[in-house]
């Protein structure tokens, strides 16, 4: 079985100015576990468990849903937020902005839309909120105190990724595709 999810990968300078970032402010950031800066992304869809004689048919529902894409997105990252209870959030985030975001959110349903006709199932339960993993396991609450520093970047690429949760980094690209 395979791990799999859709994601827009971080710019390699903006993962750079991240990963120091993080390392710069880690004693104040309670967290157990950071995130490998190689496995920074702003996710678009959680496939999840997917049998490795189905791959094929999920890259063709990709490509169905491509006739939606937005072209290239412009991501600007906003700030440090924690997801889950104050007292101890779960994961660490930064929020992105996403532009244009409503052709965005056009080309993700439409991902959706496809990769449930090709009997895959995505979580649509909640609003999408595009951020990056920072960090998970909180001890205590995130602090909203800490300022990120200006960063932005195009993405242009749509990523098929797998995940290998005992390996770091843990995510490997299986597939691309333009936006």
């Amino acid at each position: 079985m395979l791990r799999l999810f859709l994601a827009l990968p971080v710019d390699p300078e903006v993962k750079a100015a991240l990963a120091r970032f993080v390392d710069d402010h880690r004693p104040h950031l309670p967290f157990k576990r950071f995130v490998d800066a190689e496995d920074y992304h702003v996710t678009v869809d959680f496939i999840g468990a997917v049998p490795e004689a189905r791959l094929d048919s999920l890259l063709s529902a990709v490509d169905k849903a491509r006739e939606k894409r937005p072209g290239s997105v412009r991501i600007r990252l906003e700030a440090l937020r924690g997801f889950g209870p104050q007292t101890a959030p779960r994961v660490l985030v930064v929020r992105t902005a996403l532009q244009p975001f409503e052709p965005f959110v056009a080309f993700r349903e439409a991902l959706g839309t496809a990769l449930h006709a090709a009997g895959f199932t995505v979580d649509r339960s909640r609003p999408y909120r595009p951020h990056i993993t920072l960090a998970r396991e909180g001890t205590g609450p995130a602090s909203d105190a800490i300022a990120l520093p200006p960063l932005a970047y195009t993405a242009g690429t749509l990523v098929l990724y797998r995940s290998d949760l005992h390996r770091r980094p843990m995510y490997t690209a299986l597939h691309a595709w333009p936006l």
